[in-house]
């Protein structure tokens, strides 16, 4: 996992730590049930910790972003990068200019909806925006 992944991980923390905390109170109350010392249930309370908390991290802390991470390495890769560069077309100097512009239109606003560009210039500005938006579907 990359260090922005889990900066983004780091918000779920709250709640994955309560429920750990839930499950080892639990597993304490368990093993002293078993046992009548502390002493006697340390052994195997240390057990049923770690395997709840493997359970915990594992399974309940993930939780799907709606592809919202893939989105933003999306963008940070076509942040620096032009029309062209991002493999955009055009015939003449006229026509990638103005695509080059809703290219950069639609990456300044983040446009990753391809239906956002529409009625914003003229049909290669158009074109340019949907293009940024395409990187996107």
């Amino acid at each position: 996992m990359s260090f922005s992944g889990a900066r983004q991980n780091l918000s779920k923390i709250g709640e994955c730590g309560q429920r750990l905390l839930n499950y080892v109170f639990a597993a304490y109350l368990f093993a002293m049930s078993r046992r009548r010392t502390l002493k006697a249930a340390l052994p195997m309370l240390a057990r049923i910790i770690a395997c709840v908390a493997l359970v915990v991290v594992c399974a309940s802390c993930y939780e799907d972003d709606g592809g919202a991470h893939q989105n933003a390495l999306k963008a940070k890769s076509l942040a620096k990068k032009s029309f062209k560069e991002a493999g955009g077309v055009c015939a003449d100097t006229v026509e990638c200019a103005d695509r080059a512009a809703g290219f950069e239109y639609a990456k300044r606003l983040q446009m990753t909806d391809p239906d956002d560009c529409l009625r914003k210039g003229n049909e290669d500005f158009v074109d340019g925006c949907q293009f940024y938006g395409y990187h996107f579907d």
